[in-house]
Formats: C-alpha cells, structure tokens, sequence
C-alpha cells in the first residue's frame, strides 16, 4: 500500500517515546535510524507500531509488532518480523481481514548491551542492558519468526434465524429444509442445523461459535432439503462478506449454485428460492 509510513516505539503496551521520520509515498519505506534505548526496570517487551502519518485526522494503524527483551530469547542480529493487528483491537482485525491476514514485515537490527546503573531487565544473569536498532524497512520476503502471538483468527457467533418462501422440493408440495455452513477454506460444511420438516418459511434460532481465520472474507450458506431416501436435494445458496465484520441482522437472498442447470429449472419454477436470515455478533 502506497502510504506515508511512520514507526514507533514503545514499552510494553504504554505510550510510545520515539517515532521515525515519515516516508511519504512508498509501500515500503527506508529509514535507517539509530535509536539506543534504556529500558526500564520493570519492562520486559518492546513494541514496534506502524502508521500511515495523516495530515488531518487522527494516524492510521498499519501493524504492531511485540520484542521479548532478553537475547535468550530474541538475540543480537537482522530479524524481518511479521507485522500483526493489536491485541483484542476491532478495527485492527478489519485492516488484517482486508489484506488476507498479511500486514507486512519490517526489518529490525539490534544489539543488546550491559550498560552499568542505567537499569532494565535482567538479561543472561546482569541487569542494566541496552539496545539499538536500525531499520531497513518492511519487507516481503520470508523472516525468522519472533516470540510474539501474532492473531491469526476472530471468534463469531453466528445465529441462524430463519428462511421465508422456500423452494418446494418434495412431491407433496413441501420441503424439510436445513441449512449448511461453509467458510472459502473447506470443501465440508463448519456447521449445520437441524432439519424442519414441511416447511417453507423455517424458523431455527440455532446458534453457532465459530473460529473464522482472519483471511476468511465470506460465508457461504446452503439451504438443503433433507430426504428419507436418496440423496437431498438443493434449496438455495447465500453468500455473506464478513470482511468488515460486522454485528447485526443480515436477509441474503437465496439463488442457484454456479453454472448448474438443475438449479436454475427449480428457481424458474418456484419463482425464487426465497431467502436467509442470520445474525452475527463478533468478539
């Protein structure tokens, strides 16, 4: 993303103390600044934040990413860290979802060292350390990992209200409907309700909770007509964009399967295949 891109850091999760000069018009800045720090006593945990600098309005969050600070654990050397949303934060899940989960990387360098009397966390058995880094920008190509959790999925709480005017499927002018859910990364259904039988406008209120990926941007629901004998038969298919994630009630209009035939004959006779409601709560 062409923006005007600004680094800050800050201890653990406070305020930030320094901030880089800002690049304008690049999807991947250059600083090459030098900063030596003294960390405090109590502080274990560096916190690296991108922002795109705006001129009117607040700064826009790019990525964050969070340094152990002991080099045990992250040592002296380049690190290309993979940028991730802040901890429980909404909006910062949002611009991950938008990007498919890839918030890009930045390029750190930094060397730890034992400063007598300036405090700090006790790094290899002494107190006092320091560190300083330099940085050559994000990047794009693949880095060691540093010990951070870095969200890969939100939590959703998916309702499946109701259908109205639903397809008849069945010889006696009727349907046993239930519903299917499917995410873009698996073939078999996460989740389906149970089967109402002869009924074209159903009501479930069957709810689920769901683990969504963060590069997941839609939902897609099956409505089926359960069979005794053989195998069930197609209602209609929904298709939800989640990539917003949005809270609320949300009516998708019930169509055919792509390039199916069977589908488009039992549309035309029908009328329509009806519709879907649902509610989403995310957390």
């Amino acid at each position: 993303i062409n923006a005007e891109y600004m680094g800050q850091l800050a201890w653990g999760h406070g305020a930030f103390f320094a901030k880089t000069k800002m690049i304008a018009n690049t999807a991947a800045p250059k600083w090459n600044e030098k900063f030596t720090l003294y960390p405090p006593q109590d502080v274990t945990m560096l916190s690296l934040l991108v922002f795109d600098a705006d001129d009117v309005g607040s700064d826009d969050f790019m990525g964050c990413t969070r340094i152990t600070l002991d080099p045990s654990v992250t040592p002296n050397r380049d690190h290309w860290i993979r940028l991730a949303p802040r901890e429980q934060n909404a909006s910062d899940y949002k611009l991950a979802t938008k990007h498919k989960g890839n918030l890009g990387e930045i390029h750190i360098n930094w060397n730890y060292t034992h400063v007598e009397g300036q405090g700090g966390p006790r790094l290899l058995g002494q107190s006092g350390p320091s560190a300083s880094g330099s940085g050559s920008g994000p990047a794009t190509r693949p880095g060691a990992a540093t010990p951070i959790a870095t969200a890969t999925s939100t939590t959703l709480e998916l309702t499946i209200v109701s259908a109205a005017k639903l397809a008849k499927a069945d010889i006696g002018g009727s349907s046993d409907p239930y519903v299917e859910i499917y995410t873009e990364l698996s073939p078999k259904p996460s989740f389906k309700t149970d089967v109402i039988s002869k009924n074209l406008n159903p009501q479930w209120n069957k709810t689920f909770n769901m683990t969504v990926p963060l590069s997941t941007s839609n939902l897609t629901f099956i409505v089926m007509d359960h069979d005794v004998v053989g195998s069930d038969d197609f209602l209609g298919k929904g298709v939800l964009d989640i990539s917003n994630r949005e809270d609320g009630q949300h009516t998708l209009q019930l169509g055919p399967r792509e390039n199916n035939k069977e589908d488009l004959a039992l549309q035309t006779k029908n009328k329509g295949l009806g519709t879907l409601c649902i509610w989403t709560k995310w957390k």
